[in-house]
């Protein structure tokens, strides 16, 4: 990482020496974390368990080879919370054979759930049950936008499940610097540190950074997880303006002639950095910023590309080229507040 920090149009570098408060913690995360949206989700990614359950499972298993042993899901993805059900099996089995795994999970606020003491940890009860686990690494309040109840409320909800030793670590996602004061503050009154913010964050949506959410999660040495980092796909290659992605794919949602000149930009890069690919630098391109990347993954060959990301990092001027090719990239107010 850099040695300095540097500002070029609202976007900072920020030097490791600047993040020892969380060296320490990073040893307990990856550098890059697998996300299973896609692994039981029929809407957008056409999940079909007797085609794909047998390639989940090689690229579970090829992950482990990999290193890559922290896994991201949610009691949302998939139909009776197939991620979760089919991410337990496949942890029961690699802890027969001695491996461990590591999972985030998380918990949506709905307006209904009016007690978040009972509702967090019910919610959670199930999703540990579903997982075959005892307590979960990385616990997260999804969003805050479907509640009404007060930050001290949801706070306190995730305090009790961390005072009870379900939860290792406690995050938030999809939420703005106001969000990220108020849940740091009220946490704070329980002594729970708050570990992470989960957001949209890729060369296709830079909001974060330019807003500067990334810097006041820096100062509060929180750690940042990027969902969807390619644009579901759009950053591999694999898509143009005259083969766009299928529909659906709302993250990195731009128009394909703008993502086409990205990948172009990012085959010269790649080209400059020890042939790598466009999904490598752009992956890279977050990790270099002491960002985790949660990759969706549900092939061996993703793996494979994925992790050719890992063990290297771009150059200062680099990174702070490919800044000027980042699209600013889409909020959703009801929702994405980050």
């Amino acid at each position: 990482m850099f040695s300095r920090t540097i500002s070029n149009k609202n976007v900072r570098f920020y030097s490791t020496t600047s993040l020892n408060t969380l060296n320490t913690i990073r040893l307990d995360f990856p550098k890059m974390i697998v996300g299973t949206y896609s692994w039981g989700d029929k809407i957008t990614w056409k999940y079909n368990s007797s085609r794909d359950d047998g390639n989940i499972k090689e690229t579970f298993f090829t992950c482990l080879e990999k290193g890559l042993n922290c896994f991201d899901t949610s009691d949302l993805y998939g139909e009776e919370s197939r991620s979760e059900v089919l991410l337990g099996s496949l942890i029961r089995e690699a802890e027969r054979s001695g491996k461990q795994v590591k999972v985030s999970g998380k918990y949506m606020p709905w307006a209904w759930r009016l007690n978040h003491k009972k509702a967090v940890k019910e919610s959670l009860l199930k999703t540990l049950d579903r997982l075959g686990q005892s307590k979960i690494h990385l616990y997260q309040l999804a969003s805050f936008a479907p509640t009404f109840s007060t930050y001290q409320s949801l706070a306190d909800g995730l305090a009790d499940a961390y005072e009870s030793g379900l939860i290792k670590y406690v995050g938030i996602a999809n939420s703005s610097v106001y969000e990220v004061e108020k849940m740091h503050a009220a946490l704070a009154k329980r002594n729970v540190p708050l570990l992470s913010n989960q957001i949209e964050f890729s060369l296709l949506r830079k909001f974060p950074e330019t807003s500067g959410l990334v810097e006041t999660c820096r100062k509060k040495n929180m750690l940042i997880l990027s969902y969807s980092p390619l644009g579901m796909g759009r950053l591999t290659g694999k898509y143009s303006k005259t083969n766009p992605p299928p529909g659906g794919r709302r993250f990195g949602n731009q128009p394909m002639e703008d993502v086409d000149k990205i990948i172009t930009e990012l085959w010269k890069v790649g080209n400059l950095s020890g042939q790598k690919t466009p999904p490598q630098v752009a992956l890279n391109y977050l990790i270099t910023k002491n960002v985790i990347p949660i990759v969706g993954m549900r092939e061996k060959s993703q793996v494979i590309e994925n992790y050719g990301a890992l063990g290297w990092n771009l150059t200062q001027d680099l990174v702070e080229f490919l800044d000027t090719k980042a699209i600013y990239g889409r909020n959703n107010p009801s929702w994405q507040h980050g």
